[in-house]
């Protein structure tokens, strides 16, 4: 493995040839190109590459962080292996936490958590200087009244949407855009 010097070096001497245009890497130990391409402002060409003010990174089916400095792209690329398995476990990790949390919930459920969810949010937005757990023990006797759930049904749909939010997220993350669920639950009034 290369040290971050001489990945540095090696980066900026491609970077160099190439003009600083983005330039395409093949990473030995798993075959995978990656694409760099270094930010800067105005019409003069960076000179070091302090002069870049970021550095894009694009490799096909892993979504990479670009990087400020030229070091954390070759840190980034001497570790690429080892980032790419992760995002490999990551991403089994989120399809079974989808299997076991999300897959198969009814669309009677979905349509209670979207009507509570939209319900404790504009409550929320007027008592924000409140705890979160302090904020649903009050308000989830004014919430049962309101959508006229129970308090499981109200709990149940909090965790069903902490885990899409949870998801969603997580998914945004490795993905680079967020899940689209087909779902026939209907939109809270």
């Amino acid at each position: 493995m290369f040290t971050i010097e001489k990945t540095v070096q090696a980066l900026i001497e491609r970077f160099q040839a190439s003009n600083w245009q983005p330039i395409m890497l093949t990473i030995r130990a798993t075959g995978d190109t990656v694409t760099v391409t270094p930010c800067f402002y105005g019409d003069k060409l960076p000179e070091k590459p302090s002069d870049c003010e970021y550095f894009l990174m694009d490799c096909p089916g892993i979504l990479l962080n670009g990087c400020d400095r030229i070091e954390e792209v070759a840190d980034t690329l001497n570790h690429f292996k080892a980032i790419k398995t992760k995002d490999a476990q990551d991403k089994v990790a989120l399809h079974e936490f989808y299997k076991n949390k999300l897959d198969g919930v009814s669309d009677q459920d979905w349509t209670a958590m979207r009507t509570i969810s939209k319900a404790l949010y504009d409550m929320w937005q007027e008592r924000k200087e409140t705890r979160w757990e302090d904020f649903l023990q009050e308000v989830k006797p004014v919430l049962s009244r309101q959508t006229k759930q129970s308090f499981a049904a109200i709990d149940k749909a909090i965790e069903l949407s902490d885990n899409f939010d949870y998801y969603a997220d997580t998914f945004k993350g490795l993905y680079g855009y967020y899940p689209r669920l087909h779902v026939n639950a209907e939109e809270p009034a």
